[in-house]
């Protein structure tokens, strides 16, 4: 694989004679890419190039270029394409584990989706993600998985139809050899609702003991208005039913307490029944899980790919851009953990790349894409990543890439690009679009590369 970038600016100053320079990553310390330009300098045009040749001179093992395709216009010959969006209910399942015991785990995925969550524009709040933590454990935990059991992680996934079908033909027994999906999240905490409003079954016992315990109190406070409270008046009618109503409150909570004690098998059931806080908070938990899943971009449903495409292109131009950052972490989270899963490899397997990259990145040190920078080199996955500057790239992406390619940026952020790049303003001032790039490639065995000035043209057409 590589991928030819233009020619040697000074060879063909001090040598006249054009010297081609490649993009190689078997000579290239990582095979990961960053592309900056201003608008109009040529980013998609030139990324559209890259891939087609990379894909192009890969080899057999070389499985697929993935295309976040946030504008719909990065169309590559040869692709298979398919339009993520609430009509197409195409997605996929944010429940799936990491099975690595030292990346993946059930804590890990529940992180990974309450960061998700959060980086909605409402984040949630304290008692609320700490009961989503506790419910998607308890979820889990339904379907057989266990964080300390590292042999339950493995299952199948499951789709929306499927999903159905075993519920409507009450299988009860199949739902433990897949993961769970956020409409069994949304049902399982429906249920624990209902079971603190008041039971469904003998099963609930501490949820209905807890709500006649409310009850009581209602009663209590209801008593203690009519005949303590000064300012209003109630007759003596009144309270003799807000003593009635007292009473019986307090002796159902008898009863309710009697049950609850008599269904304790494992000392555990009181600590089942305080961990979800509140109704309302279980409640708001339910609402922001039914909000996520209604985008569209998260049903059990994969997407109908061509197996046999070296390019598979994810058009999000339908989605909103909160939704877009959502959909490409998600993404980008399931290729690297299949790439990990596969194990350690020499060659690029697969590349993930996105324009208008600057709608990814946020200071999280632990983003998917960081972690993809710093840790999937070995397990053959490349990141390509193409925005306007360099302050829309974090330090730890800019300071790991082994290729940064500069198409033209804005005088503006010249001082801070000499800086962070560590590249002469000479360099920078060079650069004339769509004629002349920056090009660093940090090679194998070499310990100080530096930019290097690129001709687009061949002389005889420069």
């Amino acid at each position: 694989m590589r991928v030819f970038l233009g020619y040697d600016d000074y060879k063909r100053k001090h040598q006249s004679q054009d010297v081609p320079v490649y993009w190689d990553p078997s000579s290239i310390i990582n095979p990961h890419i960053l592309v900056c330009g201003k608008s109009g300098t040529g980013k998609s045009t030139r990324l559209k190039q890259m891939i087609a040749e990379a894909v192009a001179t890969a080899g057999d093992e070389f499985e697929r270029y993935h295309n976040l395709d946030v504008h719909g216009d990065l169309v590559i010959e040869g692709e298979s394409r398919v339009r993520f969006d609430g009509e197409t209910r195409y997605g996929y399942n944010p429940l799936v584990l990491d099975t690595d015991p030292r990346t993946g785990g059930v804590n890990r995925q529940i992180n990974f989706l309450i960061s998700t969550i959060n980086r909605t524009s409402r984040k949630l709040m304290d008692r609320q993600e700490a009961t989503l933590r506790n419910l998607l454990t308890d979820l889990y935990a339904f379907y057989g998985i266990h964080e300390r059991q590292p042999e339950t992680w493995v299952r199948k996934e499951m789709t929306e139809a499927l999903r159905d079908e075993i519920w409507e033909q009450r299988r009860w027994s199949e739902l433990n050899l897949y993961y769970p999906t956020l409409r069994d999240a949304i049902g399982f905490a429906e249920r624990r609702l209902k079971a603190m409003y008041g039971g469904l079954n003998g099963s609930e016992s501490g949820f209905r003991a807890v709500g006649a315990l409310e009850a009581m109190n209602s009663a209590a406070a209801r008593k203690y208005r009519a005949q303590v409270k000064q300012e209003k008046a109630f007759s003596v009618e009144e309270k003799e039913k807000a003593q009635k109503e007292f009473d019986a409150a307090v002796a159902l909570f008898r009863e309710k307490v009697d049950e609850y004690i008599a269904s304790i098998e494992n000392g555990l059931e009181f600590d089942n029944l305080i961990k979800y806080d509140s109704k309302e908070t279980l409640k708001g938990v339910i609402d922001r899980l039914k909000n996520f899943e209604a985008r569209g971009i998260f049903n059990a449903n994969p997407p109908p790919f061509d197996p046999a495409a070296k390019v598979w292109s994810y058009d999000l131009t339908s989605l909103s851009e909160e939704e877009k950052t959502l959909f490409c972490m998600v993404r980008a989270q399931y290729i690297a953990r299949r790439r990990k899963l596969l194990g350690a490899v020499p060659q690029v397997r697969e590349i993930l790349g996105a324009d208008e990259a600057h709608n990814l990145f946020d200071d999280d040190p632990d983003s998917i894409y960081v972690k993809i920078c710093l840790e999937l080199r070995k397990f053959g996955m490349a990141l390509w990543v193409v925005s306007q500057a360099p302050s829309h790239f974090p330090e730890a992406v800019i300071t790991t890439v082994g290729t940064k390619i500069l198409l033209g940026i804005d005088s503006y952020y010249w001082s801070a690009s000499c800086k962070k790049l560590n590249i002469e303003e000479s360099v920078l001032k060079f650069i004339k679009p769509w004629k002349t790039m920056a090009v660093y490639r940090d090679t194998v065995g070499s310990i100080a590369s530096k930019f290097i000035q690129v001709q687009l043209h061949a002389m005889d057409t420069a």
